[in-house]
């Protein structure tokens, strides 16, 4: 529920890499598309400056063999 600023979105999504400003912001706007068109559509919110996923969504991070 907590909006994520676009600077947030580069920085978790490609860590420590150079990459100019404008196509920074353009790879964040195109995850957030893919976001979109891949069924989030409705929860993906713009809020706060950035984006989140509505409150209205339960989201639970599942345990994977690599997080053992």
């Amino acid at each position: 529920g907590e909006p994520v600023s676009l600077e947030e979105i580069i920085e978790a999504g490609w860590p420590g890499e150079k990459i100019g400003a404008d196509a920074a912001l353009n790879r964040a706007y195109v995850a957030i598309a893919s976001l979109r068109k891949q069924g989030l559509r409705e929860v993906l919110v713009r809020a706060g400056g950035g984006y989140a996923l509505s409150q209205a969504v339960v989201v639970r991070r599942m345990q994977t063999h690599d997080d053992a």
